[in-house]
């Protein structure tokens, strides 16, 4: 059974830590190769590297883990093939938000669908788990790559019928580039997409893209819409909402509040995620904890009445009662147990952790939560020497840091004792 770490209080001060020692060296994980089974990346597995190495090196710079993916890809079974293709496609659609990445992300993914010797269904699901993402930004090469023959028709529907949607905000010079990258290739949805936002533009400049289009176009409905769209350009001058200087919609701002993050401490789902929250939570801190990488190891996940079968199915590294939380540093690596089987975010050794972190590296960030008046958590990262003296004169008040946790495991043991009393 796992025994949670020792959370303490540093030296009279109100900044949490964890009562562990770090091991030495590089942690031999980092040198597995990436999941390739749907067991593996469905579920943990330690035999494999950890799920947010591949992230976590192309944040750091390191493109090569792009060709590491890129020949780990070749060698999946082919009837697994596409599920792997979208487990890793929903990862690089997450890092594809990111503007520094666009660029690299976006030729390797070509470079990927146009490599035969990949499985088809990786191709087929790298590019279905990016064109279902509504957050990524727009991007004229991502733009070319859907309306490419690289992509099915089928996925480049997805991507392109996000369009429907928003066709008053395009810009002109996004829209003929997609219909020129499509125009080759013949009718597909992204020629149909770029023909009708053309249409709906009516600026006089584009009748030439529309008669192109017309030419190549031999579905009755499609030349009857492509028609339609000339005729439109006969009205008057385009109106403010038509113009290329129209800004998009303000982009989602998440969930950062100032110089910190309010998050729910109950996540409903399982495992918890606290490795991404931990990333997320060292980004206040920017760049001091950039080069460490997170990795959360989930309880078995089990029915109370199948404990021992699903133990036995379960990896070496996994706990029955409680999750591991780990902190992959070049020179170290930190461990601590952390939570139980709630669906609740153990929020005090999330910040013991983060503040042993810093404490180890000799820096003086700390990290702090602020009151709140639900069971939402809000942390900050700030010095240390700052957060006492705001304390001290009364302009800050922090929050008691173990309280939602201690609610929600509270509530945990009741339900289950409840449940126990029932079966009795």
């Amino acid at each position: 059974m796992g025994e949670p770490t020792p959370i303490l209080r540093t030296s009279g001060t109100p900044f949490l830590c964890v009562d562990v020692q770090p091991t030495p060296g590089r942690a031999p994980r980092l040198e597995l190769e990436f999941a390739t089974t749907r067991a593996a990346l469905d579920s943990y597995s330690s035999q494999y590297a950890p799920t947010g190495l591949l992230a976590h090196r192309i944040r750091r710079g390191d493109l090569g883990a792009l060709d590491d993916l890129a020949r780990a890809l070749a060698t999946v079974a082919h009837d697994e093939a596409h599920h792997v293709g979208y487990a890793y496609g929903s990862i690089v659609a997450e890092l594809l938000r990111e503007p520094p990445r666009l660029a690299p992300l976006t030729a390797w993914l070509a470079r990927c669908l146009a490599d035969e010797r990949l499985p088809h269904g990786v191709r087929t699901g790298l590019a279905a788990a990016i064109a279902i993402d509504p957050l990524i930004p727009s991007e004229p090469t991502i733009d070319a790559l859907f309306a490419s023959r690289l992509v099915d028709d089928a996925t480049c529907a997805t991507y392109f019928g996000s369009w429907q949607r928003s066709l008053e905000h395009l810009p002109l010079a996004r829209v003929i580039a997609v219909a020129r990258a499509a125009l080759p290739g013949g009718w597909n949805p992204a020629l149909a997409a770029a023909a009708t936002a053309l249409g709906r533009l009516v600026r006089p400049d584009v009748t030439a893209e529309l008669r192109a289009m017309l030419e190549i176009a031999r579905d009755d409905d499609n030349r009857q819409r492509l028609l339609d769209a000339l005729a439109r350009h006969t009205a008057p001058p385009a109106s403010a909402a038509d113009r290329d200087d129209v800004a998009p919609p303000p982009a989602d701002p998440g969930v950062t509040v100032g110089l910190g993050l309010v998050f729910d401490t109950e996540t409903d789902v399982y495992p918890n995620g606290h490795d991404c929250l931990l990333r997320r939570l060292a980004g206040l801190a920017a760049p001091v904890l950039d080069d460490v990488l997170f990795e959360e190891v989930p309880h078995v996940e089990s029915d109370d009445d199948d404990d021992d079968d699903d133990a036995d199915d379960a990896d070496p590294d996994q706990l029955r009662d409680a999750y591991r939380l780990r902190a992959f540093l070049p020179e170290c690596t930190f461990e601590i147990i952390a939570g139980d089987r709630s669906d609740w975010l153990d929020v005090p050794a999330m910040l013991g952790l983060l503040n042993t972190l810093c404490s180890a590296r000799g820096l003086d960030i700390r990290f702090v939560a602020l009151p709140t008046d639900s069971q939402d958590a809000h942390v900050i990262a700030a010095p240390a020497g700052a957060i006492l003296r705001a304390l001290a004169d009364g302009s800050l008040v922090l929050a008691e840091a173990d309280a939602a946790a201690t609610f929600g495991r509270a509530y945990e043991r009741a339900a289950f004792a409840a449940i126990q009393a029932r079966r009795r």
